[in-house]
C-alpha cells in the first residue's frame, strides 16, 4: 500500500478471524479532493469503507513476501475472555447497521468503521493488551494547516492545483499557526517499532 497497512488476525481455539478496513473504493477520497475540494481536510473526513475478507489479507501478504522488509507483524498472547471479548467486539461490529466509513475521522469501538490501523488497534484495546507505553509508539500527532483545510458546507474549496502548489503544503503547521491537529496510530511507526523489538527484545 501507498501508505502502509494493518490487518488484524485472531485466533481463539477454533475460532479464526482475518480481516482490515478498507475503502470501498478509490473514488471516496478522490470525490473528497477533486469533486468536493476539501483539500487537506480529507484527512479529517471519512468516506464508504468495508472490512477486507481473509482472502484480501492473504493476497497481500503473498505479494509482500518477495519484499519481507516490507512486512512485518506482531502477536499477543490472550486470555480465554480477552480472545473472547475480542471476537464479541467483531461480531457486534458487522452486526451493526451503522453504516461504515474509512478514514481517520471514523471510530471503530463505535462501530463507525474506521482506518485501518485504527481498526486493527481497537482489537487491541478491546482485548486489555494496549499498554501507555506501546501506544504512544505507535501514535502520531500531525498539525494540519488551516490553510489548506475547505469546507464546503461553508462556501470553501481549494482545488488539486492550490493544493499541491501552496508552500503551507510542504511542512506541518507550527504551534502558533491556526491548524487542526490529527492524532492516529501510524502503520510506519508501528512497523519500525516491531522491527525495534525484533532486533532488541529487552526494550519491550
Amino acid at each position: 500500500r501507498s501508505i502502509g497497512h494493518v490487518a488484524v488476525e485472531l485466533t481463539c481455539g477454533e475460532r479464526h478471524l482475518l480481516t482490515g478496513a478498507t475503502s470501498s473504493g478509490p473514488e471516496g477520497s478522490t470525490t473528497l479532493i477533486l469533486k468536493k475540494q476539501v483539500g487537506f481536510g480529507v484527512l479529517m473526513r471519512g468516506w464508504p469503507g468495508r472490512n477486507e475478507s481473509a482472502s484480501e489479507v492473504l493476497a497481500s501478504i503473498r505479494k509482500l513476501a518477495a519484499r519481507p522488509e516490507w512486512y512485518s507483524a506482531v502477536s499477543f498472547d490472550l486470555s480465554p475472555e480477552a480472545c473472547a471479548r475480542a471476537f464479541d467486539y467483531y461480531e457486534a461490529y458487522t452486526a451493526s447497521a451503522s453504516p461504515k466509513y474509512y478514514g481517520f475521522a471514523a471510530r471503530p469501538r463505535y462501530l463507525e468503521g474506521g482506518g485501518c490501523s485504527a481498526f486493527a488497534v481497537s482489537f487491541v484495546e478491546v482485548a486489555g493488551v494496549l499498554d501507555l507505553k506501546t501506544k504512544a509508539a505507535w501514535g502520531q500527532m500531525v498539525r494540519i494547516p488551516r490553510s489548506l483545510i475547505a469546507h464546503p458546507e461553508e462556501g470553501e474549496s481549494i482545488d488539486l492545483l492550490k493544493l499541491l502548489s501552496s508552500p503551507d503544503g510542504l511542512r506541518w503547521a507550527r504551534p502558533e499557526e491556526p491548524h487542526s491537529v490529527l492524532d492516529f496510530y501510524d502503520p510506519d511507526r508501528m512497523h519500525e517499532w516491531i522491527k525495534a523489538i525484533w532486533n532488541e527484545p529487552g526494550q519491550l
